[in-house]
């Protein structure tokens, strides 16, 4: 498993920021984008529940054309996983579609903000 931060933490200001393309390696699986969110301990992290974070993310398959490969909607504040323990990430991304020369991109639409956070790409 590799990871790599695809945003520094900083404040996003509202609108669409881009990731990648990237290249995937054929023997990779799956594609997880952790975002930090607001937790008691991280209260200045994503603090405002009015600020949305859209992520949707796509794949092209050996060159081929985009195809849709998920996505979220998720507002700030703290949230809470399925045990009411508070999460300090919000998850995205998943399984990836098996091919050969791989490329995967993310588009990321902010609202509401600016977002204050820090995310990473874990690759499995």
């Amino acid at each position: 498993m590799a990871s790599v931060q695809v945003l520094p933490l900083a404040n996003y200001a509202n609108g669409t920021r881009n990731i990648g393309p990237i290249d995937i390696a054929d023997n990779v699986q799956s594609i997880d984008f952790n975002i930090q969110r607001c937790t008691t301990a991280t209260p200045t992290i994503w603090p405002n529940s009015t600020t949305i974070l859209d992520y949707a993310s796509e794949m092209s398959i050996d060159g081929g054309p985009w195809q849709p490969a998920g996505g979220f909607t998720a507002s700030g504040g703290i949230g809470f996983d399925k045990q009411h323990n508070e999460a300090p990430f919000t998850l995205g991304g998943g399984t990836l579609i098996a091919g050969i020369n791989r490329q995967y991109r993310a588009t990321l639409t902010i609202s509401g903000g600016p977002l204050r956070s820090t995310a990473t790409a874990e690759v499995n």
